[in-house]
């Protein structure tokens, strides 16, 4: 038997061993160093190059996050800067 084909049984029986989601983080590892094989495009199983979002992208969801109902006017950047120096002086005082 070649040793790329002992390679390849030995990766698949280690990866049958761990958890469905350290199965996944292996997945991504591999897409990980396809990429860097390819100078950064995404390849499927035979080769093909796949759109730039690569084949497992996925939308971030801020749906955790604790946003106000409807958003406030927009700032302007300096406008900006000064609320944040209020916010942080109100956790200041706060702490």
């Amino acid at each position: 038997m070649s040793t790329a084909i002992v390679t390849m049984q030995t990766i698949q029986e280690k990866i049958q061993l761990l958890s469905l989601q350290r199965q996944e983080e292996v997945l991504d590892f591999i897409e990980f160093l396809l990429r860097k094989e390819t100078n950064g495009h995404f390849l499927d199983s035979t080769g093909q190059q796949l759109n730039q979002e690569g084949p497992r992208s996925r939308n971030m969801l801020f749906d955790w996050a604790d946003g106000p109902e409807d958003p406030p006017e927009p700032y302007t950047s300096v406008e900006l800067q000064h609320k944040a120096n209020e916010w942080r002086n109100d956790d200041e005082t706060a702490a």
